[in-house]
């Protein structure tokens, strides 16, 4: 356990933070099975992307990378995922976003990217 890359991982964020649970409490944006699946080289998917994403958020001010990556989604962003939820709920037999859907949707959409836009 001594030489991998997760252990040594865990040395930087207990060395910074005191323990792998205080990190955590100061990045919520993570996944706390993932972090320790991670710096306990378990984790099944691509290790090297997660411990990237850990290492930003140890080398970042807490809370600053969640909010500086994220963007807006524009209006037809939302109208997918807007429409994708409708749809899946749908009593049509054919539940590829109707005409009448598809308009209505958009103005939903239109409308949360607004609120959104005034919120930011």
């Amino acid at each position: 356990m001594g030489d991998t890359p997760g252990h040594a991982l865990r040395q930087a964020v207990v060395a910074r933070h005191g323990s792998v649970h205080a990190f955590l409490k100061r990045h919520p944006e993570l996944t706390r099975s993932t972090v320790y699946q991670v710096l306990g080289d378990r984790y099944p998917g691509n290790m090297i992307r997660q411990m990237t994403t850990i290492r930003q958020a140890l080398e970042g001010v807490p809370g600053d990378d969640a909010q500086a990556s994220w963007q807006l989604p524009d209006a037809e962003e939302l109208v997918e995922v807007i429409l994708a939820a409708r749809c899946a709920r749908c009593r049509r037999p054919d539940r590829r976003g109707c005409r009448g859907c598809r308009i209505q949707t958009g103005r939903e959409a239109q409308a949360v990217q607004e609120f959104l836009a005034k919120k930011r």
